[in-house]
């Protein structure tokens, strides 16, 4: 046979060659299954030292003075804390900081495991919990084709954090249904990975201490970040690849602030305080899409006003602007334990 001929019969054969290699995979995968459901109930308890760690708040009102600025902390009297949570339904609360870290979980154990472990890493406490399938993903799809809500929400695990203790909090959450509640925690570090699900992060207290940077990020789904100014940081990243997204500030900026929100494809809301002052320099951008709601600067803003900064950016679809006005009473004090 002529080589070119053998070359283009090669190019007809390997597409076949491949699809029928998956069929047999895909195939075993199916016959293989999940294990039989094996539900169970679980308490977990992790002590912190409190007596080193615990940040003693103001009884005084809430200001821009309140607590300490990123940096000032020493680095031993931070505990780091990463959540890997996957497939389930999350719930993130705080609690008693004398109460340490609980964890609260209802799930199936034939096919899901969940472990913590404690220790130190360089002089500071670490506290690492991980919740996850013990099959493949491929697997799982091969047995019933996806991963419904149903599925998700057998799989409940509530986690309480301690207040008024200095932490670097990492989330990363894969396919799931997240409620986050960041009321009285103490966050010097803040970095948030979503990959698939529905997510709402938020928060109605000051942090006490001013971070540098806020990183929120998601990759497919809807997502929802309210009171985003309440956390005091200097930057907040805010990147989604496609899905919905909201980011609310939610409350008065004590700071000057820098927004960067960008999103690939899907809808983005940004609710912005109407009490800020405006940087000149600040960008919107909808490069196949639209941008609805006003974009000029902010009126009647004080000089001594916080400056606000945003440089946002959809590739594909929409940007919604709003604007909102602040309470006095929106300035809340810490609740105590």
């Amino acid at each position: 046979m002529h080589k070119a001929a053998k070359v283009a019969l090669g190019c007809l054969l390997a597409p076949v060659g491949l699809l029928v290699l998956s069929v047999i995979f895909f195939a075993g995968l199916h016959m293989a299954g999940v294990p039989d459901a094996d539900q169970t109930s679980t308490s977990l308890e992790q002590a912190l030292p409190a007596a080193e760690t615990q940040l003693v708040r103001s009884d005084g009102p809430v200001d821009d003075s309140l607590g300490v600025a990123a940096g000032e902390l020493s680095q031993e009297k931070i505990v780091l804390v990463d959540l890997d949570l996957s497939e389930g339904a999350f719930t993130i609360i705080p609690g008693p900081a004398a109460e340490g870290i609980r964890v609260e979980a209802d799930y199936d154990q034939g096919s899901y495991k969940l472990e913590q472990k404690y220790d130190f890493e360089g002089g500071r406490p670490r506290y690492r919990l991980r919740f996850g399938s013990t099959i493949s993903f491929w697997r799982r799809i091969a047995d019933d084709g996806s991963i419904t809500d149903e599925e998700l929400e057998k799989n409940q695990i509530t986690v309480q954090l301690p207040r008024d203790t200095p932490m670097n909090l990492t989330l990363k959450m894969g396919i799931a249904q997240a409620d986050i509640e960041l009321d009285g925690l103490a966050l010097n570090e803040l970095i948030a990975d979503f990959k698939m699900g529905e997510f709402n992060v938020s928060t109605k207290e000051l942090n006490p201490i001013a971070m540098q940077r806020v990183e929120l990020c998601g990759r497919m789904g809807e997502m929802s970040f309210e009171g985003v100014s309440y956390l005091r940081a200097a930057t907040v990243l805010s990147s989604c690849a496609m899905g919905e997204v909201l980011l609310d500030l939610g409350g008065p900026l004590t700071r000057d602030t820098e927004i960067i929100a960008k999103m690939r494809m899907g809808e983005m809301r940004l609710n912005l305080p109407a009490a800020a002052r405006w940087d000149s320099e600040s960008r919107f951008s909808a490069q196949w899409g639209e941008i609805n709601g006003a974009r000029e600067g902010i009126e009647n803003a004080a000089e001594d006003a916080a400056l606000l900064s945003v440089d946002a950016a959809v590739f594909m679809g929409e940007m919604t602007l709003n604007r909102y006005r602040v309470r006095d009473t929106d300035l809340r004090r810490p609740k105590r334990d």
